[in-house]
């Protein structure tokens, strides 16, 4: 994935809190990687995101997200940084660019803690920054049977704003028997541009037995009828 387009899924898709921290990183950032990189090369970025300097291990996660596929090789060694180092985003951010099925199955075992946990919170900068397969990733963890994991899914596919998570989405916000995962669920199909979503908004309005749920669908609708004037 290239420096621009990882510069615009971040302005896209991070929440307010986040995007400058993120913005300041990519602009002290080297450039990305490009081309063809050595096993030696990847090692001195895995080294430098395993150390104690924090901005260059931020650098270092950029540097190895913008490989794709090309840096799954360090993906062993991601993982294992993700789950034990005090300060896990950057190899969250390197798995979520590298985007193999088993970066991305490391990033969203993380949501189904409860709380926000370093882990967790940074899983969530980290899928961010997939395509298509990290849909597929969250997609599939609507199905896990950890109502926080289903919630937490629910909640991230929001800032993809794809309509390859319209289907899953309606699944959860009109059968999970979750409140919590419903309510995520009714927020993010809120952010998808599709016919299909006012009136299953409208329906779940009326109809969930969750009023909290019920608040959430007419709060989006309200949002998108002020949005369309």
């Amino acid at each position: 994935m290239s420096c621009t387009r990882l510069s615009a899924l971040v302005r896209q898709r991070l929440p307010a809190l986040l995007l400058a921290l993120a913005l300041a990183v990519m602009a002290v950032a080297p450039t990305c990687a490009q081309g063809q990189v050595t096993g030696q090369e990847i090692e001195a970025l895995l080294a430098a995101l395993a150390g104690e300097d924090l901005l260059a291990a931020e650098r270092a996660g950029e540097q190895l997200a913008a490989l794709g596929f090309a840096g799954a090789g360090a993906v062993p060694r991601l993982i294992e940084i993700f789950n034990t180092s005090v300060a896990p985003r950057p190899a969250a951010i390197a798995l979520g660019g590298i985007g193999t099925g088993r970066a991305l199955q490391a990033l969203t075992g993380a949501l189904a803690d409860d709380e926000l946990t370093p882990r967790r919170n940074a899983a969530q900068i980290g899928l961010l920054y997939g395509d298509e397969a990290a849909i597929q990733a969250l997609a599939t963890s609507l199905l896990d049977g950890r109502a926080a994991k289903r919630r937490n899914a629910a909640d991230l596919l929001g800032f993809f704003r794809s309509p390859l998570a319209l289907n899953p989405l309606l699944r959860v916000a009109n059968h999970d028997e979750d409140p919590g995962a419903r309510k995520a669920a009714v927020w993010s199909l809120s952010q998808i541009d599709s016919p299909r979503v006012r009136p299953a908004l409208a329906s779940i309005a009326a109809n969930d037995p969750d009023a909290e749920v019920r608040a959430e669908a007419e709060r989006a609708l309200a949002q998108l009828n002020e949005e369309y004037r």
